[in-house]
């Protein structure tokens, strides 16, 4: 290598190691970005970024770092491509698409320009590739940072939400509960239990929220083990849920020798609780439920819940996602945000277990609950 050769080589390399700074939003990414091509006009006589809207309809000029560089330039061909080019008119200039992980499609497209007295050859376009595989990097840390502030502040609404709402909340309730100790005429009764209802659904909406914030943090829900009678407490739980539907049948199998599990009650008994009323509502019309209680092994205990009727194949995937519904689910004014998979998938993974689902037409849906005696 010659010495004016290793001076080119120096000078890039300072100038792609300049990319490895901290930017905390896309602004910031592309104004860093234009400020590091600027530094080398040697290598990047000019240099131009073209950004996706945040509708996704189409790019957008993010910056350049020069006002007298040409302004048209064939990005729509390097969007359809996805290939980077060199382009020779109106001026020499290297043109590389730029995505990011989480995208599919191009994200961007960045214009190097070429110097006049350059030769293009494979060691100024690994150049041109490097610098771009630069861009892409730093807006990916641009957006996580974005995606990472928006989650804190999503958490921190949800946390000063649940504690604004719980105070009128229990207001509500306990006027509700003094109403329907009462001796009152079947009018004010009917709407006294209504209000305990509704009042109710909303404390465990409430509750639900307070723990996917806790979720999405990474952190585990919180749970308080005490000593639990298995088979008990999943009977406790399919006859509160047979007394809410009538005309419902359950039935329920048990294998294996009575266990007792280190399990937080309360909360395995929300998990069955959700799998069961899930199970009653979107099931095959007439069908009954099958509930069986798998304590044939040692150390762990498997609750699985069956129903007739299967749920879409696209949307099994995410069916632990908040807010996410079966395309096959029927929609009524009961129906609440779609936490319930995803919060008992929290509880069951607090307590060192895993939730699975299996669902096909020919074969209806299971929900499988397998769960350690001892956290």
């Amino acid at each position: 290598m010659t010495t004016a050769e290793r001076v080119i080589e120096d000078r890039r390399i300072r100038m792609l190691l300049d990319f490895g700074s901290v930017a905390r939003s896309a602004e910031e990414a592309s104004s860093l970005t234009l400020r590091v091509l600027a530094s080398n006009p040697a290598d990047v006589p000019f240099a131009r970024l073209f950004l996706l809207r945040k509708d996704g309809e189409g790019l957008y000029c993010a910056g350049e770092t020069s006002d007298t560089m040409p302004k048209d330039w064939p990005i729509a061909r390097v969007v359809r491509t996805q290939r980077a080019e060199l382009v020779v008119a109106p001026v020499r200039a290297f043109m590389a698409p730029l995505g990011m992980p989480d995208r599919a499609r191009t994200s961007g497209v960045l214009v190097l320009g070429v110097a006049a007295d350059a030769v293009f050859d494979e060691a100024y376009r690994s150049f041109g590739e490097l610098v771009a595989r630069q861009v892409e990097a730093l807006l990916t840390r641009a957006h996580v940072h974005e995606l990472e502030r928006a989650a804190r502040a999503s958490e921190a609404f949800v946390d000063v939400l649940a504690h604004d709402l719980r105070n009128p909340l229990g207001a509500i309730l306990t006027g509700a509960y003094t109403l329907a100790r009462m001796p009152l005429d079947e009018r004010v009764a009917r709407a006294a239990s209504r209000m305990i209802s509704s009042g109710e659904r909303i404390a465990k909406i409430v509750d639900q929220l307070v723990d996917l914030a806790r979720i999405h943090r990474g952190a585990a829900v919180d749970i308080d083990p005490c000593n639990v009678d298995v088979l008990a407490l999943v009977r406790r739980i399919v006859e509160q849920v047979r007394s809410a539907h009538e005309d419902l049948t359950i039935e329920l199998e048990a294998s294996g020798e009575d266990r007792f599990g280190e399990w937080d009650a309360e909360r395995i008994g929300q998990v069955f609780w959700t799998l069961l009323g899930n199970a009653a509502h979107y099931r095959t019309q007439g069908s009954s439920i099958r509930i069986v209680v798998d304590a044939t092994a040692a150390e762990k205990v498997c609750v699985t819940v069956h129903n007739q009727g299967a749920i879409a194949d696209e949307a099994l995937s995410g069916l632990f996602d908040p807010c996410r519904r079966s395309t096959a689910q029927k929609q009524t004014a009961t129906q609440g945000l779609g936490l319930g998979l995803c919060v008992s998938r929290g509880i069951v993974r607090a307590h060192g277990g895993e939730i699975e689902v299996t669902s096909t037409v020919e074969k209806g849906t299971s929900f499988c609950v397998t769960i350690p005696l001892r956290i």
